[in-house]
């Protein structure tokens, strides 16, 4: 009798070894959809997270100084050599070049600590949407965060600022941007009919006054755009709530190149 005979009987053959295979390339592809879609839920999770940060920090800030709102930084930008009109930092970062030098081309990661909500958050991580894995073309805007502020919450005037007893709670005052390019996105401010993204259940992050966060899908998105005195047009003392910008046009500028 062959000693090795039993221990040969031990193995797979070549249809047994493909059967297995094949029964675990079909879980694979049976599980890949539930933990994409799993993983897309907790990328959600974090971006309401990242803004529930900033609606903490922005509340921080106002106990500072005495209910101002922090800038939203309209005009500022790294490509303009003045970069800001305003004289002093925005929420984002400095581009007044009190703290740092005027850029001219880019901003870089540390620039965030100049901004004005940085002492607040105390990491780099939470400007970031963990959905987000664009290539930012840095040579056409700002590639530090991707949320913008409201331009209403300064009427689309650089240098101004409203105290935050002069808003709603329910107006929205950041959301997240969806672009990768200089189109439609003015850092570190919007105006809601510029590109925003669709990254969660084809909608985006918001941010309101009053610090909750929510996610708005673009069909809602769109029915407050194109409405005059919603919680999107939320300019203080203005008859439209909207400095004038709603009445011009429909959603039609507003791009959106992220959906997922």
């Amino acid at each position: 009798m062959d000693p090795f005979a039993k221990q040969r009987r031990r193995g797979f053959t070549l249809v047994e070894l493909l059967v297995v295979i094949g029964i675990i390339a079909l879980l694979i592809s049976i599980l890949l959809p539930a933990l994409s879609k799993a993983r897309k839920q907790a990328n959600m999770v974090k971006c309401l997270a990242n803004m529930k940060q900033f609606g903490n920090a922005i509340i921080l800030y106002n106990n500072d100084w005495k209910g101002v709102m922090p800038y939203c930084g309209w005009g500022d930008t790294p490509i303009n050599p003045n970069g800001n009109r305003a004289g002093w930092p925005d929420w984002l970062y400095d581009a007044s070049g009190s703290i740092t030098p005027p850029k001219t081309g880019t901003y870089i990661e540390k620039d965030l600590k100049n901004g004005q909500l940085y002492f607040y958050l105390g990491a780099s991580p939470v400007y970031r949407c963990p959905q987000d894995a664009s290539n930012w073309q840095t040579s056409q805007s700002q590639f530090l965060s991707s949320y913008i502020m409201s331009g209403c919450t300064c009427n689309f005037v650089a240098g101004a600022v409203y105290k935050v007893t002069a808003f709603h709670p329910d107006d929205a005052i950041m959301w997240e941007i969806g672009t990768t390019t200089g189109v439609g996105f003015n850092d570190p401010s919007n105006q809601p009919k510029e590109t925003i993204s669709a990254y969660h259940n084809k909608g985006t992050s918001v941010l309101f006054i009053d610090g909750h966060a929510q996610i708005i899908t673009l069909d809602q998105w769109y029915d407050l755009v194109n409405r005059p005195r919603t919680s999107l047009w939320c300019v203080p003392e203005s008859v439209a709530s909207d400095g004038g910008w709603s009445a011009n046009g429909s959603p039609t500028t507003l791009q959106v190149p992220h959906q997922e």
